[in-house]
């Protein structure tokens, strides 16, 4: 939410509607997105990305990387 007011020039009250707005994933807007700049669109992106995955998915994601229980059979095919 920071970063949208260093890069776009709006109001704070708009600013943090439309970044709670895209964190939340509710989808509403106070009509200002297509006013913001590339960068305000990308960090947008960002927050819609990060609302729709979920923070704890994403942590899971990205932090539990332990080796699979599962061990497959290997046997050699003769032709």
């Amino acid at each position: 939410m920071y970063l949208l007011t260093l890069v776009d020039n709006h109001s704070i009250f708009e600013l943090i509607f439309e970044a709670s707005s895209a964190l939340g994933t509710v989808g509403l807007s106070m009509g200002i997105t297509s006013a913001l700049s590339y960068a305000g669109k990308l960090v947008i992106i960002g927050l819609m990305f990060v609302g729709r995955v979920g923070p704890v998915s994403l942590a899971i994601a990205l932090l539990s990387r332990q080796p699979s229980a599962i061990q497959f059979a290997e046997e050699d095919v003769v032709l």
